[in-house]
């Protein structure tokens, strides 16, 4: 097997090699699809060898219109053989050069013991290297890769419970991460994304690399005046807010002239401001469920307990939409040390008034940097069957919420006598400690050295 990094410089070199001088998006875009399809054959254990090895053997123009006369599992892999061979076809020698040098793609042992998961990580680590064209250590070992989101696909796939096929949608997909893990985690379901902080169409790749059975992914900014999804279309939504992202689409707002207006009446606008956007996102994944649908919203401790927003949670209060509450552990991002907390939303609670709160804090094992998440089953467990534990979990009946401050998080509710308490690798401490005490000796030193001014 090819160390991974290794792979990931080696592609990036080859699309020089194919003389992409100019970067266009068009050359990207073709690059891309036809690592995509080398991909989804090693996904599809070579169902699409023959095709794969004409695209690497080709002489003319019959040639590559050939490796479309086959069949293919699904539409998808057929629309994206289309998309490159049509693409190919105006000159193929950038393909011939791309070729040549990617041909150690046919040797099995490129791809031994690389699964589906890692696969996608090499195409996102690909794309990221090519949007950075010009950066000085594109293709070094040191390259700086943006930080993936944390990653709580797992955890919401055991919530949601869904067996067999199912439509999924992530209104805030940002780079579209969290749906590539949920496709990896649910088989045979169909995903809706929209990002303005992605090209669709790298999205797509990556959920197609995934086996996603259907893929909408919209370059679309799900709180614009009308809705780009239709109503009640979704078995299970979900999204992560991150803050660096956003920024980023409120950039996108301001650009676009976005005023706080919902033709279609999805979102109450005086209960979101131009600071605090989750609660209208909120607002619009409950509209975009179906009536026995279930979505998940990961997000900070602001929107459960800020003043301004009581309005807001007034609402979900009143139309009963909240069935839990999940506090999850401290430092699973780690650019923020605060809790996450999984918001989980149904519209068809029908009778049942009862809102779960439950302080999962203690439920991690220190991973490098960060934290993460441990016994996400026996979490899990606890959403759908409760537990004597009130240190951990409570009912608590939607008319007992106070309904001034409203307030949705799990402190408000459960006194946790059990702290969780941050690992801290006293070691390493000590040695960062002599470090910065070495730095302040030589700098007193010099200091020290300097002639008085008279």
């Amino acid at each position: 097997m090819m160390n991974s990094d290794v792979l990931v410089r080696d592609i990036v070199e080859s699309y020089n090699h194919a003389g992409f001088t100019n970067d266009t998006e068009l050359e990207r875009k073709f690059f891309l699809s036809f690592l995509t399809i080398c991909f989804i054959n090693k996904v599809q254990k070579g169902y699409y060898q023959e095709q794969v090895e004409l695209l690497f053997n080709i002489v003319d123009a019959d040639d590559l219109k050939a490796v479309l006369e086959t069949n293919f599992i699904n539409k998808l892999h057929e629309t994206l053989f289309n998309e490159v061979v049509n693409e190919a076809l105006p000159d193929l020698s950038p393909l011939f050069r791309m070729t040549d040098k990617l041909s150690f793609f046919l040797e099995p042992e490129t791809f031994e013991n690389i699964g589906v998961h890692e696969l996608t990580v090499i195409y996102d680590h690909v794309l990221q290297r090519l949007q950075l064209m010009n950066a000085e250590d594109r293709l070094s070992k040191d390259f700086n890769y943006q930080e993936p989101p944390f990653d709580f696909s797992e955890l919401i796939s055991l919530l949601a419970n869904k067996d067999g096929p199912h439509d999924a949608y992530d209104p805030f997909a940002t780079t579209g991460e969290s749906s590539v893990s949920y496709v990896l985690n649910n088989a045979n379901v169909s995903i809706t994304t929209e990002s303005v902080l992605q090209t669709s169409k790298y999205i797509h790749e990556k959920l197609l690399i995934a086996g996603a059975a259907n893929i909408d992914a919209k370059h679309a900014f799900a709180l614009s005046p009308n809705a780009n999804v239709g109503k009640e279309s979704f078995d299970v939504a979900y999204t992560l807010f991150q803050p660096t992202a956003t920024e980023g689409v409120r950039e996108h707002e301001i650009s676009k002239r976005y005023k706080k207006e919902f033709i279609d009446g999805r979102v109450d606008s005086n209960t979101i401001f131009d600071k605090y956007r989750e609660h209208g996102f909120i607002q619009h994944i409950i509209w975009s469920l179906k009536q026995d649908g279930i979505g998940f919203v990961v997000l900070g401790k602001g929107p459960l307990h800020r003043q301004p927003e009581s309005e807001a949670r007034n609402l979900l209060l009143d139309g009963n939409y909240v069935d839990a509450v999940i506090q999850l552990p401290p430092k699973l991002i780690t650019s923020r040390t605060v809790p996450l907390y999984v918001l989980v939303l149904k519209k068809n609670r029908a009778k049942n008034t009862k809102i779960k709160f439950i302080d999962a804090s203690s439920f991690y094992k220190f991973d490098s940097k960060c934290n993460k998440i441990k016994d996400l089953r026996a979490l899990a467990d606890i959403y759908h069957y409760g537990i004597a534990d009130t240190n951990i979990y409570t009912e608590v009946d939607v008319d007992k919420i106070e309904r001034n401050s409203a307030l949705l998080t799990v402190s408000s509710y459960i006194s946790s006598e059990v702290s969780a308490h941050e690992q801290i690798d006293a070691d390493l401490i000590r040695k960062e400690l002599a470090k910065q005490q070495k730095l302040t000796d030589y700098l007193l030193s010099k200091l020290n050295k300097k002639p008085a001014v008279t």
